[in-house]
Parts: C-alpha cells; structure tokens; sequence
C-alpha cells in the first residue's frame, strides 16, 4: 500500500523486486485469471528449461465483462525472440508468467521512466530464451480499457515504445545480417502502422510526417512506403483518403 499514487510502472518494479517465488503471474487490474491458468503455466515452465515465459490465449471483454467475437488466440508452440517482433506483442500482458530470475538492479535500470511498456520487458525476457505459448483460454482481457487509446487518440507513447524496442532489437540482432535485415523491414513497417494511426485517429500532421521518416529511415519497402512519403507533402488529401479507408475497412 502506498500513501501516494507512485504510477503504473513504478508499481509493477516494485512488486517484482518484492516477489519472492520462483515464477511471477502478471495480471492487470482490469483483466481476469481463468481456473487451472497458474498450475498449467506452471508445469510448462518446469517441463521446458529454454523457455522464459509462458503465455496463454485470452477471451476479449468489453467494458460490461460481456465476451467478445474476437478472443487473442494464437498457435500452440514456442516463440522466440524474432517472432515476438513479427508481431509485437501476440500475446496479452495479463497471460504471462515468467521466471523470477532478474535482479533488483535490473528491474531499476529497466523501468526507470513512466514511458515503459509491457512489450519491453517481453523483449527482456526473450533475449535468452524463449516463449512458450499455450493454446488454451486461460484469461479474459479488457479491450477498450488500457493506455493504447486516449480519448479515441493514439497514445504517443505506444509508438515510441515501439521505436525503443525495435532499436534494442537491432542491437540484439546485430551479428545476423539476414535477422537484421529482416528486423528492418518489420521496424520500416510498424513505424508506417504509426504514422496511418497519428493521420487516422489523431489527425496530427507532424507526428504522422515524423513516423513516416521514421519508417524511410531503417529500410526500403516499396510502394506503401512511397505513397505515405509523397503524404506528408500533400497531408489534408491523403488524411481524407485513409480517413475513408479506415471506415470502410470498419464496416
């Protein structure tokens, strides 16, 4: 208990430097753990010694905890490093367990700023290992109810997540041209997910322009990329275009 609000990510590292056990269970306030989700994570952590974290499916709840059509539902097997940047993140934060093996000093160094996300300790705990991913709904998440969002706006901090975690991945990659080079087309990528965001839902010109050069800056992917390029010269045109895109492709 605090006698003042410390903020999300100075809890999380404080309840993590406070764990004791030999695995920790993450669960967000808002989500909810399944029967049988603790024991069975369990056994897959104590059956595979290469894997660090092990995950689940989730169940999507709206804001009234009524179920979804859509449930977070991915392949059975064991994901490693590459595949957690293929496609960041497959798995919801409040599906994981992973093994209590970081220092306190780690924890300090890695969530030392309120900008921090879940998808950076993921990265963290793959660089020497693996995920192994269960196939089983095992947990509900909340949609609608986290940081992505404010206010229908792309928070800001998720793309520079993003842009954090890929510059960490070039340099865990490093030594592998073809990881690297393939690193830098799923970072090209993602950055050009970002800028059709900002010009989406935020309607904002510069972080939409700063998103594309950011895409331009790490790999050549072709004609998407040209077309958001020629965007940030013609910005009102094209932003009417992806706007119209956007609630087509919603219907």
């Amino acid at each position: 208990f605090y006698e003042e609000n410390v903020g999300a990510v100075e809890n999380v590292k404080r309840v993590y430097k406070a764990a004791k056990g030999k695995y920790i269970a993450h669960l967000d306030g808002d989500d909810m753990a399944l029967p049988n989700k603790l024991q069975r994570q369990f056994d897959i952590l104590e059956q595979n010694d290469d894997c660090n974290v092990c995950s689940h499916d989730m169940i999507n709840i709206n804001l009234e905890s009524e179920n979804l059509v859509n449930t977070w539902v991915y392949p059975e097997k064991k994901y490693d490093l590459l595949d957690l940047y293929k496609k960041l993140p497959f798995f919801a934060h409040s599906s994981k367990m992973f093994r209590n093996k970081y220092s306190n000093e780690f924890w300090d160094k890695l969530l030392n700023t309120n900008i921090i996300l879940d998808i950076d300790v993921h990265v963290e705990n793959a660089v020497d290992g693996n995920i192994y991913h269960l196939g089983e709904k095992l947990g509900k998440y909340r949609v609608g109810s986290g940081i992505s969002t404010r206010n229908t706006k792309i928070n800001p901090i998720l793309p520079l997540g993003l842009s954090r975690v890929y510059n960490r991945g070039l340099i865990a990659f490093k030594d592998d041209i073809k990881i690297l080079e393939e690193l830098k087309f799923l970072y090209a990528l993602t950055m050009l997910q970002c800028a059709y965001g900002f010009a989406v839902h935020n309607k904002d010109k510069n972080l939409f322009k700063e998103y594309v050069n950011k895409s331009c800056e790490q790999k050549n992917i072709g004609l998407k990329q040209f077309i958001f390029r020629l965007a940030t010269y013609f910005p009102n045109i094209f932003f009417k275009i992806f706007d119209l895109r956007s609630k087509m492709r919603s219907r």
